[in-house]
């Protein structure tokens, strides 16, 4: 029942849109994020994106975990 969030975009102040990929998370964090077009640094935004869905992705594994060990009720 766990969904991942993969990835997210994120647009420059130049309305330039940019996707990013968990296989880029960690090149991102360490290197940062500059807009291809108009070369603003969207690397504090993009950071705080990361570290939020982070959160959640390991919330919701630990969610479902939990849910797995309770009998299922239909009604």
């Amino acid at each position: 029942m766990y969904n991942k969030i993969l990835s997210f975009k994120i647009a420059c102040i130049c309305d330039t849109e940019i996707t990013i990929t968990e296989s880029n998370f960690d090149n991102i964090v360490d290197n940062g994020l500059t807009c291809p077009v108009c070369d603003y640094s969207l690397t504090f935004d993009a950071q705080e994106v990361i570290s939020k869905l982070q959160t959640f992705n390991e919330a919701s594994k630990e969610l479902d975990e939990l849910i797995e060990g309770y009998p299922q009720v239909t009604i």
